[in-house]
């Protein structure tokens, strides 16, 4: 399976490359917040690609989130935390504040939110790395191929099932299934079918990788989402129109949250010996 920083074309073999990888990215790095002795970061390429870096008062690395600058189109309400490690819950939506779907994912912002004493609301940037997914030419295509059953295509008509209703029971075209919030313990993965509204493919000056950009509608959930692919996985970008279905990594960043960075020198890490 892909990785998420395939997916944003910042793939690197080990942990060594990647140590090798944010002390290119250290110079252009911009301070967005200091919550309790952490320092967070906020690397942004061109191309779109950014990594935030929580950094302690030593000077370590304390967790990466890779994600993409992307434009807002979710509005969530009701954003908490749901673990230590940054990954939050939050209802979406729609502008009256009606409940359309609910979502688990990692927050840019999530130290924040560590000690709030209320949940946080506001309209996020949404991105979802495509770390196995299907790219089908419409919707007629994606409801004729087994990507779209739900459950296994070869299983048999149930006996007791109304003679009248489909089978086998698929899902929609614009869909949207939380898996993080359907466990024990809460994770950012989710399930996607969605509507390609735009599509490029981007290059990161800083590796020469390549991934593809693409703007995904899921309008009757009331969302819009920044699908980030591997250009090593999909040779060519999707095309507005088509439907793009599969296993995404949920990445959220509301930029509202960033609280007034203080000042404090910055420090050499990563590698450090």
């Amino acid at each position: 399976m892909t990785s998420n920083l395939d997916c944003l074309g910042l793939g690197v073999a080990d942990g060594d490359a990647l140590s090798a990888l944010i002390q290119r990215m250290w110079p252009a790095m911009e301070e967005q917040a200091m919550t309790g002795g952490t320092t967070t970061l906020r690397w942004t390429d061109p191309s779109g690609a950014r990594l935030t870096v929580g950094v302690t008062a030593e000077g370590e690395p304390a967790d990466l989130v890779p994600s993409y600058a992307g434009v807002p189109g979710v509005r969530l309400s009701g954003l908490t935390l749901a673990d230590d490690q940054g990954t939050v819950s939050a209802d979406v939506v729609d502008e009256d504040g009606e409940l359309c779907t609910r979502l688990a994912g990692d927050l840019e912002q999530w130290r924040t939110l560590v000690g709030a004493a209320e949940s946080a609301a506001g309209l996020a940037c949404v991105t979802a790395l495509g770390l196995d997914v299907t790219v089908h030419a419409d919707e007629a295509a994606f409801a004729a191929s087994d990507a779209s059953v739900m459950g296994d295509p070869a299983a048999p008509r149930p006996d007791d099932l109304d003679p009248d209703s489909p089978w086998p029971v698929r899902q929609a075209a614009e869909s949207f299934f939380p898996y993080g919030l359907f466990g024990d313990t809460p994770h950012a993965h989710a399930g996607v079918a969605g509507r390609v509204l735009t599509a490029d493919t981007r290059v990161v000056e800083l590796t020469g990788q390549a991934f593809h950009a693409v703007r995904l509608s899921l309008a009757s959930l009331g969302m819009e989402l920044d699908l980030c692919l591997a250009a090593a996985d999909h040779p060519a970008p999707p095309v507005p129109g088509n439907i793009v279905h599969g296993t995404v990594y949920l990445v959220v960043s509301v930029d509202g949250l960033w609280s007034p960075p203080e000042p404090e020198p910055r420090r050499r890490w990563f590698g450090r010996r």
